[in-house]
């Protein structure tokens, strides 16, 4: 695909699901605003095998174009063509931190004291320069909601990793594609989750919950009467032995891939190990437990936790719906 009269937003993702979905609806909704077509770049590896579109794998919307389709021969690209190259935007560029605006807008920043452009950037590792020079180069890339909308290349570089919620106006948008959407469906309709039961996300391994467990199971405990099962999500198998004990018979939680070291994410394990079957199982299994989370008649979620939001941000109905580390 290449109309040369219409303009892109190349979206490349970086780092957990969580993220990643709340990054593509900004760039979504960024990509409207500024008249561009969104094109989804997941090739990094962190879910699939390097080069293999891990959003492709699990998702379809209309209007969004996959990066098989896509071909920029002949267009120009912001900040420049080096940022499309690689598999990801980890082999092209290093994360850093300081001014990240660009020359022609800098003059604007100073008049509307942009203050928060002094923040988190990518830099190209083919690139040395010190930040001083950043303004005048194009060998850096500020995170997405600090781009402006009225560049004039053909080609956006987009990247982010939690850009901000309130700025997002619709969550309808994600849809699963046909296969992902069966396997999501049958485990749903096998434990009946969208009868009678509390789903409930615990976050336990690189980033853990703010309040103690014991406030969760109070939490639970004060609605268990009112429901016949717990669907748990949890990246801990201390946690799920820890629930199964205070619910005995309760507690429904889909098989998973366990990792070595619980102390990091699991989008962060199978990538590290270069284990992409891993990868791959560990992404399934994560969407099949968000929307499975997003289904429950009641959630209780960690709000500490970009993946555990996204469920509650997915729901229809959020008024059944509660962040359980401030009920504790």
């Amino acid at each position: 695909m290449n109309r040369k009269a219409e303009k892109y937003l190349v979206l490349r993702g970086c780092a957990g699901l969580g993220n990643r979905l709340f990054t593509f609806l900004y760039a979504l909704e960024f990509a409207k605003s500024a008249g561009r077509v969104l094109v989804v770049d997941w090739r990094d590896g962190q879910f699939h095998f390097p080069g293999k579109n891990a959003f492709d794998h699990a998702f379809y919307i209309d209007g969004v174009c996959t990066i098989d389709e896509f071909n920029s021969k002949g267009l120009s690209v912001y900040p420049s063509k080096e940022f499309l190259k690689g598999n990801g935007i980890y082999e092209v560029a290093n994360y850093k931190f300081g001014y990240t605006g660009n020359f022609k807008f800098i003059f604007t920043d100073i008049i509307k004291g942009r203050l928060s452009r002094w923040v988190s950037y990518w830099q190209l590792k083919s690139d040395q320069s010190r930040l001083l020079l950043a303004p005048f180069r194009n060998t850096f890339l500020e995170l997405g909601e600090r781009i402006h909308s009225n560049i004039d290349d053909d080609i956006v570089v987009f990247t982010a990793f939690f850009p901000s919620i309130s700025k997002i106006k619709g969550f309808d948008a994600i849809r699963l594609n046909s296969v992902m959407s069966k396997k999501v469906n049958d485990f749903i309709d096998e434990y009946n989750l969208k009868e009678g039961t509390i789903g409930v996300h615990v976050r336990y391994s690189d980033k853990k919950p703010t309040k103690q467990l014991l406030g969760l199971k109070s939490a639970i405990k004060e609605n268990i009467q009112n429901f016949d099962r717990i669907f748990l999500s949890t990246d801990s198998q201390y946690v799920e032995d820890e629930i199964k004990v205070w619910f005995p018979n309760k507690v429904i939680v889909q098989p998973k891939t366990q990792l070595s070291d619980s102390t990091i994410g699991l989008h962060q394990g199978a990538y590290r190990n270069q284990d992409h079957v891993l990868a791959l199982a560990l992404f399934e299994e994560s969407i099949i437990d968000m929307w499975s989370l997003r289904a429950c008649t009641t959630l209780f979620y960690q709000g500490n936790s970009s993946f555990s939001l996204m469920s509650h941000y997915l729901r229809h109905d959020k008024s059944k719906s509660h962040n359980w580390l401030e009920l504790c």
